[in-house]
């Protein structure tokens, strides 16, 4: 193959790859499992408004169903991660 086709290849591989290498969390499902029993103990689930990427990108929309209209609704990251704690505390 040809040094043009495979340039062409990695670059196209590349176009599709970064957008998901730069994805940025916003669900926080949470299971808190006993130890000793294996039963569930608790769950913690939301959505947190991004920080990086204010837009979503179409595969966070997909696989979240998601839409921008409904991120400035969203908790910040800082204040999920306390209620979190707060639930999850021993």
């Amino acid at each position: 193959m040809p040094a043009i086709e495979i340039i062409y290849l990695l670059k196209n591989l590349l176009v599709m790859l970064l957008p998901i290498v730069f994805q940025e969390i916003i669900e926080f499902p949470v299971l808190k499992v006993s130890g000793v029993t294996f039963e569930t103990e608790s769950t913690f689930h939301q959505y947190v408004e991004p920080q990086v990427h204010k837009e979503l990108s179409p595969f966070c929309t997909e696989v979240s169903f998601m839409i921008d209209i409904i991120i400035v609704l969203l908790y910040k990251i800082d204040l999920t991660m306390l209620i979190m704690s707060g639930l999850f505390a021993m």
